[in-house]
């Protein structure tokens, strides 16, 4: 008896299940990854009947996809993030970054004024009263 490879087993014994990669058009069996399914999903995820793969409940973004093994036959089906986690991550690192930026600021201006009552001295404060001469 001769081995067979995935593609081959797929097409010969498990040809009512299988479904076609939209990369290479070869023959694969959604489930057959191990790691695939061991997943657990979360409670904004779902999985699409149409293609198998893991998506996103709010924007219906792809949360997996499927990528070929070159120079072997197969596949592999890793996580990937969609649109709404995307943006979710950009703007926490953007509250993260105004977060530093104004402790920096709070720790040089106490490091620069000793005196509490001179963090009120600034320019959109002044009356004109001092003027220069």
């Amino acid at each position: 008896m001769l081995p067979l490879d995935k593609e081959l087993e797929t097409a010969l014994l498990y040809r009512l299940d299988a479904k076609r990669s939209a990369v290479c058009g070869a023959q694969f069996r959604p489930g057959s990854n191990r790691a695939a399914a061991d997943l657990s999903l979360a409670e904004d995820e779902y999985i699409d009947p149409a293609d198998g793969l893991i998506h996103c409940k709010h924007c219906g973004g792809n949360r997996q996809t499927v990528v070929p093994c070159f120079g072997k036959s197969g596949y592999f089906m890793p996580r990937c993030v969609c649109p709404c986690q995307a943006e979710a991550e950009h703007q926490r690192k953007e509250a993260e970054a105004q977060r530093n930026r104004m402790e920096s600021i709070k720790r040089r201006r106490a490091q620069g004024l000793q005196d509490r009552y001179l963090y009120d001295y600034t320019f959109a404060n002044d009356n004109g009263q001092n003027r220069i001469r």
